[in-house]
């Protein structure tokens, strides 16, 4: 493939030079107004699924308490010989979480994700995918 130079016009005068610096500086101030619209459509878009999911976050945010609860109480029958359970939709289970908290982590694999901890027990659970 052979190498194409580029057609680069040439300046004689300090007044073509002026010129050129105006051009660019006007183009430049397009280019920001561009990207500035473009910033205020990707926040309102933020804005707007953040709004719409909100209750759905919240659900989930109440369905992993509800199975935090469900494996702590029952974790002796639960995780007797095992660190999890398959579940038709998804896995619940114990694993250790020394980075970030004390006590064990009760986890569950699925297609949501959401996060928690219950401080009265000490125990921390997570929800989320594998």
């Amino acid at each position: 493939m052979a190498r194409l130079k580029p057609q680069v016009g040439k300046i004689e005068t300090l007044d073509e030079a002026n010129m050129v610096l105006k051009e660019i500086g006007l183009l430049e101030r397009e280019l920001e107004a561009i990207d500035s619209d473009a910033h205020r459509q990707i926040a309102d878009i933020k804005t707007k699924a953040a709004k719409g999911g909100e209750a759905l976050r919240k659900r989930i945010a109440a369905d992993s308490a509800l199975l935090g609860a469900y494996a702590e109480y029952n974790r002796g029958d639960l995780f007797k010989d095992r660190k999890s359970v398959q579940l038709s939709f998804g896995e619940i289970g114990r694993e250790q979480w020394s980075d970030l908290f004390t006590g064990r982590r009760w986890a569950s694999r699925t297609s949501g994700n959401a996060a928690g901890s219950d401080s009265a027990s000490g125990s921390a659970w997570r929800c989320g995918t594998g």
